[in-house]
């Protein structure tokens, strides 16, 4: 039987223990449980005082520790209402003196004789029960005669021993010396000096030396340790059965039947049952018990009745076992049995909601005070007889639709009540604090608890949502909320990290292999010296007698040592080879968790090379000072002639409508958000924003009050940024070789979202942006379409042996350059609402962000800077603002009537293409694409963007061949440079001249994709992640190209093969297995990777639709009779 606090009621209620009121003995974990107390290591585990098990300091110093009081469950390490009286528990003598062997064992030394000793007088005990002092009754008896082993005692163990022996013979044995007081004393001042720790047995003799009883052996566990009666008036426990509660055996052995099998019947279900009683038949093993409909009525009554109708469910496990004994006797289970039926009965409705209703109702009425029920109905006839028929047809409505109500989880309430609870403390520590200080919140995992912890904490919020009156009070609910749930789940809510080149630290395992290979190798070393040298040191001798004392060699011998050393190496061999499994192992085990948790992550670190800077991190003044240069160097645009083009060819159209945020409009806005992206300062997700559902009608109201009053709504935090500086290469000296990268809060993020859908729908609708355009085009096929018809152009300049002029113009820093004045200028030219005009004229006021630098060796964070110029990335509506800034120079170029003519038809010309801030020009002459690089310039320099002359480039063509050319100096001195012979130029990825060179970047595309194939190969992921790795990784590299490069069969055969060629090298696809299985989805028996000969069939079909579809003059160029595009 289990020893546990149901069972040990039940078996005190089997031998009528409050009848007859015995002492008990047994060992300190069933009389913990007796008594009530929580089992385990815990503080207050002594049942007569509160002793204070983990005050080192007090040990062996107090003698005397407040007496207990009371046991109230829930304090003081006591769980639950105890079973027996604490003044009739009988301290056990044999675990005493098994304690005290434990004690004194532990604290003698591992390497000296007497520990070595009993190694051989134990041989079969293994080293961890040795050292852990791990003793019977038999084996304490045998060392208590054995003089031979207090002759390899130190001093202060012999003293130990000898005061050991001497209270086992003189006190806990079945005589008690007139000096038990001092020999207890001398005890533990022996086991003080020794170092030996106090444990619960050992603070009996020290505390409570008193409540030991007379004779010891009256009531010993051990055989032959006597069975005196302790009290003459009533028969002890040790009377009827001994301490384990099974009847005595006066000194017989089991009986033997015809098969050798015991018969003994000395069971607990055999208590009080004489020898002469018929003994059943043994029971059966347990099997997996199956309840009937009957008991789960029953059981569903006993809840009801121990939570009172539900109205009291604290607690309620103890009151719902006593319920359910009282109520089956005969079918006894746990509480924790009867906790999971009963969870498990509600939630597969195997009772309907009308049974429940009715059983709770009748509970009630059991339960219900006479008087307090004649009172209601009293008042029940009182109103009958006043309420018109209506009312009491509604009253009837109601009642009914109350009996088929879904009854909740019985411990749902409880987990609401203790999600408010830590969501008030979460509230009451974090609202109004500032968010630098509070600690970041961890990611929670996706599973069934979690989903439940949420739906709960939402449900919970909405009654806090009507105090919330500012977008502060709204992010301060939302972490609290948060925070809450990942309380709940069991999540650490730890502070950010400041810098990541913390060390990782090596796990135990890992140290212990180190360490045993570390000092075999220096013994190694002596060995060698001590083998190699004629005249070795003394100090090489004595370690070398030190090593043969320790491993029992032959003194004297070379070859005894020669080959004790070869020992050491094969051991060192094997611990290598063990630690190279654990580290792969390891590997293997974090791969694939950091895969399936956060593969972006783990693919990223994959395409990275780490490359170890050998310069100095750049310093954060510099750093300041050089993006401060840029960002906060306020500059106004120029009032150019092209702006008042701009302004009258756009007067006639019709002003955007006016913004209403509503509900729906917030719940799009956060669909579109990444779950568990970088968040800003506010350090909330957008997972929070989008599964807290309620807040989202407040926030609409929110974010519409702020539109109206940015000035007084719109907090400070709103704004701001942590900007992330990723390093382009090792020279991280120089602050211009950092990529900036910026977290916003994700709260802006919705604010802003709703305006881009508001404005990219008003120029959608009014064909506003230019058609070569296609950064931020919705729908669209982004690069690829413009790479289809720049390839075609330039076949058919090539294949048609015609003339054209080529430029390639880049902006530095395009995004960081925009003059505010100038966004806010072409908002008001495009009849942008004014509300959302005046709202992101405050908020660029406002845009601050600080610089966050990492790397290896040292990390910092500037202190903010104000974002006076440019646009403040990190939000869905910046690529929006950027095309509308830069869209009256595709206006300009198309007006101006430079351009290539295609199909030899001068009225359909393209001029260009733009792809964000990438613009490619065409013209049919040099005249005319200097005509284009002026207009180009002149649009630059009013609005102060610069040219980035490094990546700048053109050529020229006269009948289908590049031509050498001279540099183009435009009026305002800005020198381009021509692109030479043999040169290529890298636009939108794709490397071209003239045209592209389908062999050579082919050639480049496949090593990529096969570097990539490989990459995932070696890592140590299962062969399901490694498959979808190279699906989601590799596969792209080849897809990018498909419909811009020539792909054959032949060639998407062979890459295939080698991808399959380079599975069986890595040892997950045998050369012999069926190859249509290795394509074939997961679902339908197959591994599911891609096959590349489908997938560009597929993309080759879904490019043909969509440009047969589309009525766009751009795109009609690929259709025939051109015959290039390789659609």
């Amino acid at each position: 039987m289990k020893e546990t606090y149901e069972n040990m009621r039940m078996l005190l209620d089997r031998i009528n223990y409050n009848r007859y009121k015995w002492q008990i003995c047994g060992d300190l974990k069933v009389i913990g449980i007796l008594v009530g107390l929580q089992g385990g290591f815990t503080k207050y585990c002594c049942f007569l005082c509160l002793w204070d098990s983990r005050a080192v300091n007090h040990h062996y110093v107090q003698k005397i520790w407040p007496e207990r009081s009371e046991f109230q469950p829930g304090s003081q390490n006591v769980k639950y209402i105890p079973l027996v009286d604490p003044k009739d528990v009988l301290l056990p003598p044999l675990h005493i003196k098994l304690g005290l062997m434990k004690n004194f064992v532990k604290a003698m030394n591992k390497e000296g004789d007497g520990f070595k000793y009993l190694r051989q007088v134990f041989p079969q005990l293994s080293d961890a029960k040795l050292k852990e002092g791990i003793f019977i009754g038999p084996q304490i008896r045998k060392l208590l005669d054995d003089t031979n082993f207090t002759d390899t005692l130190t001093r202060q163990e012999l003293r130990a021993w000898t005061s050991f022996v001497s209270v086992v013979r003189g006190f806990l044995g079945n005589n008690k010396d007139a000096n038990y007081e001092q020999l207890v004393n001398e005890l533990l001042d022996a086991y003080k000096s020794l170092g030996a720790r106090m444990s619960l047995k050992i603070h009996f003799l020290h505390s409570h030396l008193s409540f030991f009883p007379e004779n010891m052996g009256a009531v010993s566990d051990e055989q032959g340790g006597g069975s005196a009666p302790v009290r003459q008036t009533e028969p002890t426990l040790a009377e009827v059965g001994e301490a384990s509660g099974a009847p005595t055996r006066n000194r017989t052995t089991r009986s033997r039947d015809g098969n050798g099998q015991s018969t003994d019947n000395g069971g607990l279900e055999n208590l009080g049952r004489t020898q002469n009683d018929p003994v059943p038949n043994p029971q059966p093993r347990t099997r997996r018990v199956r309840w009937t409909r009957n008991d789960n009525l029953d059981l569903i009554r006993a809840y009801y009745r121990a939570t009172n109708g539900e109205q009291n469910k604290t607690g309620y496990r103890i009151r719902l076992y006593e319920q359910w004994i009282s109520l089956r006797p005969d079918f006894p289970r746990e509480s924790q049995q009867l906790a999971d039926q009963l969870r498990s009965v509600l939630r597969r409705k195997v009772i309907s909601n009308a049974e429940l209703d009715h059983l709770k109702q009748a509970v009630l009425a059991e339960t219900q005070d006479p008087e307090q029920e004649q009172n209601d109905n009293l008042n029940e006839i009182s109103e009958t007889t006043h309420n018109t028929p209506q009312s009491r047809e509604h009253a009837s409505s109601i009642r009914r639709q109350s009996r088929h109500s879904v009854i909740p989880h019985p411990e749902e309430n409880i987990v609401t009540e203790e999600i408010g609870r830590i969501f008030e403390e979460y509230r009451m520590k974090y609202s109004g604090v500032d968010f630098l200080s509070r600690p970041r919140l961890p990611k929670i995992k996706y599973n069934n608890q979690t989903k439940s912890t949420v739906a709960i904490m939402n449900r919970a919020l909405s009654q806090y949502l009507p105090q919330s009156l500012s977008l502060q009070d709204t992010c301060d609910l939302i972490y609290c909320a948060a925070a809450a749930v990942c309380h709940v789940t069991g999540l650490r809510i730890g502070e950010m990290a400041q810098s990541s080149n913390h060390k990782p630290q090596i796990p135990p395992w890992k140290r212990r292999l180190e360490n045993k290979i570390k000092d075999i190798r220096v013994t190694i070393g002596v060995l060698h010296t001590y083998l190699t040298n004629d005249n070795p040191s003394n100090r090489t001798k004595r370690i070398v007698n030190d090593i043969i004392r320790q491993n029992n060699l032959e003194a004297g011998s070379v070859r005894i040592l020669r080959e004790f050393m070869d020992n050491l190496k094969q051991k060192i061999a094997a611990l290598g080879c063990r630690l190279r499994r654990y580290n792969e192992s390891e590997k293997r085990r974090k791969q694939n968790k950091q895969f399936i948790t956060n593969q972006k992550l783990f693919l990223r670190a994959l395409s990275t090379q780490k490359e170890e800077p050998d310069r100095a991190l750049v310093k954060a003044d510099e750093m300041y000072n050089f993006w401060n240069n840029i960002w906060g160097n306020e500059q106004e645009h120029q009032d150019a002639y092209w702006i008042k083009e701009e302004i009258h060819r756009t007067q006639d159209l019709p002003k955007m409508r006016e913004i209403q945020i509503t509900e729906n409009d917030i719940k799009q806005a956060v669909s579109s958000l990444g779950n568990w992206k970088a968040p800003g300062i506010d350090k909330i997700q957008a997972y929070w924003w989008k599964h807290l559902t309620h807040v989202h009608a407040v926030l609409a109201i929110q974010l519409t009050q702020a539109i109206k009053n940015p000035a007084e709504t719109i907090p400070a935090f709103f704004t701001m940024g942590i900007t992330h500086m990723i390093p382009k290469n090792k020279f991280i000296d120089d602050p211009k070789n950092f990529r900036p990268i910026t977290c916003l809060p994700v709260i802006y993020k919705i604010f802003t979202s709703v305006f881009e859908k508001s404005i990219s729908k008003h120029l959608t609708n009014h064909h506003i942006l230019a058609r070569e355009q296609n950064g931020s085009r919705k729908g669209s096929r982004g690069s690829t379409e413009w790479l289809i018809i720049d390839n075609v152009i330039g076949k058919q300049a090539y294949k048609n042996q015609r003339n054209i002029s080529i430029a390639w113009i880049d902006y530095k820093k395009a995004f960081d350059s925009v003059p505010h004045s100038w966004l806010l200028k072409i908002l008001e030219i495009y009849k942008i609402d004014t509300s959302i005009v005046r709202t992101l004229q405050y908020l660029m006021q406002q845009w601050q962000t600080s610089l966050l630098v990492t790397s290896s060796r040292d990390s910092y964070q500037t202190k903010p800077l104000k974002v006076r110029r440019g646009i403040f990335q990190g939000d869905s509506l910046s690529p929006l603002m950027f095309c509308m800034a830069i869209n009256p120079l595709s206006f300009m170029l198309k007006s101006s009537k430079y351009g290539y003519a295609v199909k030899n038809n001068p009225q359909v010309k393209i001029s260009h293409l733009l792809y964000m801030d990438d613009l490619k020009c065409y013209a049919s002459n040099p005249e005319q694409l200097k005509g284009q690089m002026e207009l180009v310039a002149s649009f630059s320099q009013a609005v102060r963007m610069d040219f980035g002359m490094k990546k700048c480039a053109f050529l020229h063509c006269k009948k289908g061949k590049i031509e050498e050319s001279n540099e183009i100096i435009l009026t305002n001195e800005i020198t381009f440079s021509p692109l030479h012979l043999g040169e290529t130029y890298k636009y939108l990825g794709i490397h071209q001249a003239l045209k592209i060179d389908d062999g050579v970047i082919k050639k480049t595309a496949e090593d990529a994709f096969m570097k990539r194939v490989c990459k995932v190969l070696r890592t140590e992921l299962h062969a399901k992640n490694k498959i979808a790795a190279i699906n989601v990784w590799a596969a792209p590299v080849i897809l990018n190209t498909f419909g811009v490069l020539k792909w054959s069969q032949t060639d998407l055969e062979s890459l295939d093969r080698k991808v399959r060629t380079s599975m069986t090298r890595h040892r997950i696809h045998h050369p012999h297995a069926l190859t249509i299985r290795l394509y074939m989805p997961r679902d339908k028996g197959g591994r599911g990777i891609i096959s590349l000969i489908a997938m560009h069939e597929k993309h080759i079909r879904s490019l043909q639709h969509y440009f047969d579809q589309s009525n766009d003059p751009l795109l009609s160029l690929l259709r025939p009779p051109t015959g290039i595009s390789h659609l």
